[in-house]
């Protein structure tokens, strides 16, 4: 399972369970905000998926043969 799908069904059930009783206070909505603050600095910080696909790069310089 993917880092995204766990974190939309984190925010899935943090929000319904915030908003179960029917009422939410300020205090169930700056935890509803961290919830996602917290989300948003992961996926920030998320390593890039194609990062290990990458052509490595060698010492050679390449000569490139244009106007020749």
């Amino acid at each position: 399972m993917s880092f995204g799908v766990v974190a939309i069904v984190l925010a899935v059930v943090v929000a319904r369970e915030l908003i179960a009783d029917g009422r939410v206070t300020w205090m169930e909505g700056v935890l509803l905000l961290a919830t996602y603050v917290i989300l948003g600095f992961s996926f920030y910080h998320l390593p890039d998926s194609s990062a290990g696909t990458q052509r490595q790069v060698t010492g050679r310089s390449e000569v490139s043969s244009v106007g020749k």
